[in-house]
C-alpha cells in the first residue's frame, strides 16, 4: 500500500480498508483473540502504513452492527449489508456524507448457499448448509453505472459488464 501511494503521489489520495472475516465477531472468544486477533493485525497493518495512507476504520463500523446481518452463514463473505457498512466507514474517512440504505431500490434472493456449501460438497456440512440457505439482499445503483470486465492486465478489449445482477437462478451460487 505504501509503494502504491508513493508510486501515485502526493495529489492522490489512496485509502486502506482492512476488513475481519465473520469469524472475527462470531467465533469462540479464544479464536478471535492473541495471535487470532484480526482487529490486532488490523492496526498492525496500518502502523506500519505511511501517514499519507488513509486508513478506514471499518471494523468498528461492522463491530457495531454485529446483532445484525453483516455476514453470511454459508460463505465466507459478508453481506451486502456489512459491506454497506465498511462503505460508511469508508465515506466517514473520505470526508462525503454515504448514500442512506433507504435511497437503493432492493431486492432479495431467498435461497443462497454459498462458498462453505460448495467447499463441504460431499461431506454430511454440505446438506446441512443446504438445508439451511441464507439469504441475499441486493441494493441497486442509484446513478447509472458503466464498468468493463479485463481479462488480464493489458487493459485491452474490456468486456461491458453489469454492476448488479437482478436475474440469477438458484444454482448461482456466487450471487454477491
Amino acid at each position: 500500500v505504501n509503494n502504491l501511494a508513493d508510486g501515485l503521489g502526493k495529489n492522490v489520495r489512496t485509502f486502506s480498508l482492512i476488513t475481519p472475516n465473520g469469524g472475527e465477531f462470531y467465533s469462540p472468544e479464544s479464536m478471535h483473540t492473541g495471535v487470532h486477533s484480526q482487529k490486532d493485525m488490523i492496526d498492525y497493518c496500518y502502523s506500519q502504513m505511511e501517514s499519507a495512507v488513509v486508513k478506514v476504520d471499518a471494523y468498528a463500523a461492522l463491530r457495531d452492527h454485529v446483532d445484525e446481518y453483516i455476514y453470511f452463514r454459508t460463505d465466507h463473505h459478508w453481506t451486502q449489508l456489512g459491506a454497506y457498512y465498511a462503505y460508511t466507514a469508508f465515506c466517514e474517512s473520505a470526508g462525503f456524507e454515504p448514500v442512506a440504505l433507504d435511497k437503493f431500490e432492493t431486492g432479495t434472493y431467498d435461497r443462497f448457499v454459498g462458498s462453505m456449501y460448495t467447499f463441504t460438497s460431499g461431506y454430511p456440512q454440505s446438506q446441512t448448509l443446504y438445508d439451511n440457505p441464507d439469504y441475499l439482499t441486493y441494493y441497486l445503483p442509484i446513478y447509472e453505472t458503466h464498468a468493463k470486465y479485463y481479462a488480464d492486465t493489458s487493459l485491452e478489449n474490456g468486456v461491458e459488464i453489469s454492476v448488479v445482477y437482478t436475474g440469477l437462478t438458484d444454482s448461482t451460487s456466487n450471487k454477491y
